[in-house]
């Protein structure tokens, strides 16, 4: 325990120790860049930043796209999801349509499936 690791890593990008919305904000743009990036980015509808509190999982099934939802935050957001056709775009859970725009209560889950753009 409390041991300095016997391996390092070469290529290792050291982030500052700081709040968990600004090491999100540091983390996002390493993500994107990974091979694959994202299929599926989810953002504040009015704006281009990703919401704070708010989780997405997404899979390709059966030719189509399921996203997991999931708003861990105080707050409800309206989102915009970035990756699917708006047309067919339907909760799995409620059976109900999802237009371009979602509003996402506090711990409310969507399990959404869309076809891919």
């Amino acid at each position: 325990m409390d041991s300095p690791l016997e391996h390092t890593f070469d290529d290792a990008t050291l982030l500052p120790v700081t709040e968990p919305e600004e090491l999100a904000r540091l983390l996002r743009p390493i993500l994107a860049d990974l091979p694959g990036g994202r299929s599926v980015v989810v953002l504040v509808s009015d704006s281009s930043e990703e919401p704070w509190g708010v989780e997405w999982l997404y899979t390709r099934y059966d030719g189509r796209m399921l996203v997991n939802l999931t708003n861990y935050g105080k707050d409800s957001v309206t989102v915009r999801i970035e990756g699917l056709l708006t047309e067919g775009r339907v909760d799995l859970l409620t059976t109900e349509s999802v237009g371009e725009t979602l509003t996402v209560d506090p711990l409310a889950t969507y399990f959404l499936a869309a076809d891919v753009e």
